[in-house]
């Protein structure tokens, strides 16, 4: 047997397991879309990393559709009692782009009155990122937000 035959096989091994993988979370994703919420966040939790794949899949797309009916109180609660990473992220991204949304009409001094009396850690990075784009903070080497020389 030589070299190529041997790097053959095992490309062929991989390329299976991977099919196997793709499979499974295919399949997780067709159960998850017939869970509930909780089963599904709890499935999430407790899968192999190929059903979580799925099963992440369909909790985002449940959160998007639960998500309609939500205030914006809401949004920020959820986000700030998840309980799964992608639960946490699907549900910050909606409360940042509702502070994005809203921002649009405020003021610059607002902006910054909403950010210093926010309660949550997911508002406060929401209005952070609003007065980056505004030119009012930026983001130092350490991925923490500093003030620009900018005044309001």
């Amino acid at each position: 047997m030589g070299i190529f035959d041997a790097l053959g096989g095992i490309a062929r091994g991989a390329m299976d397991a991977a099919r196997k993988s793709q499979e499974e979370s295919r399949q997780a994703y067709e159960k998850g879309k017939r869970m509930n919420y909780k089963e599904l966040v709890r499935a999430c939790k407790n899968g192999t990393l190929s059903q979580k794949t799925g099963y992440n899949k369909a909790l985002k797309e449940m959160i998007k559709e639960l998500s309609k009916d939500m205030s914006y109180d809401e949004l920020v609660y959820a986000c700030e009692s998840a309980s799964v990473p992608v639960e946490r992220k699907c549900y910050g991204r909606l409360v940042i782009d509702e502070i994005d949304r809203k921002s649009k009409y405020m003021s610059d001094r607002e902006v910054a009155d909403k950010f210093e009396d926010a309660f949550t850690s997911i508002e406060k990075n929401g209005y952070a990122k609003v007065l980056e784009k505004r030119g009012y903070l930026e983001k130092n080497s350490e991925g923490k937000y500093k003030r620009t020389s900018k005044r309001l």
